[in-house]
């Protein structure tokens, strides 16, 4: 999971665990891994708040929650957010070139965010782009 949630891409975590061509772990595998630990990890940390009597960290618990669900780093989870339908490889795609929020997007040439996204890049370009009033 620590792959997964680092941001590494789901064909280098098939490849590195998966023992051999007859048994492979595929992206539903991860996603399982992924999901069954979000449902034991919150679980656990509302047992420790109470047994250890302090509150947990709301924040935290939600972002680190977050991230199991999208497999995305910290830094890239602001990207998740934007208001606009990205899959997980375009946002690290947006991430690894270093453009973390809607304003570093809104500042590329539309052809720059195609470059770095593909086709949906264009549509980003105009989702981000300030609204001006006239």
């Amino acid at each position: 999971m620590s792959d997964w949630i680092a941001g590494e891409p789901t064909n280098d975590i098939e490849a590195r665990y998966s023992s051999n061509a007859f048994v492979r772990v595929g992206h539903g595998d991860i996603r399982g891994y992924a999901d069954g630990s979000r449902f034991l990890l919150e679980s656990a940390l509302r047992i420790a708040a109470i047994v250890l009597e302090r509150a947990e960290d709301q924040e935290a618990v939600l972002r680190f929650l977050t991230r199991l669900d999208l497999g995305l780093p910290v830094g890239a989870l602001p990207l998740s957010a934007l208001g606009f339908p990205l899959t997980r490889g375009e946002i690290l795609a947006l991430f690894n070139a270093g453009h973390l929020n809607g304003d570093t997007i809104a500042a590329l040439a539309a052809e720059d965010v195609v470059a770095i996204i593909g086709r949906h890049g264009r549509a980003l370009h105009e989702a981000v782009q300030p609204v001006v009033d006239r």
